[in-house]
């Protein structure tokens, strides 16, 4: 019996989002990894229909060394 295991990754990531579910892409960055990294972003759109999302990632493939 073989078992593939599978190396995850899992991380909490921030966006800036508006009213209509789009994320912002403020100063060409749209994720962020903390929250204080996101409130930054978000005060400098001087906007007060964005909130901030949060959302949980994993990775389920097998990893690979970059070429």
């Amino acid at each position: 019996m073989t078992i593939n295991v599978l190396n995850t990754c899992a991380t909490t990531l921030y966006a800036i989002m508006d009213n209509n579910g789009t994320l912002l892409t403020i100063k060409n960055r749209t994720l962020h990894s903390t929250r204080s990294d996101a409130r930054h972003y978000r005060k400098l759109t001087n906007r007060k229909d964005v909130k901030i999302v949060k959302g949980d990632f994993t990775n389920y493939s097998d990893w690979t060394t970059a070429k």
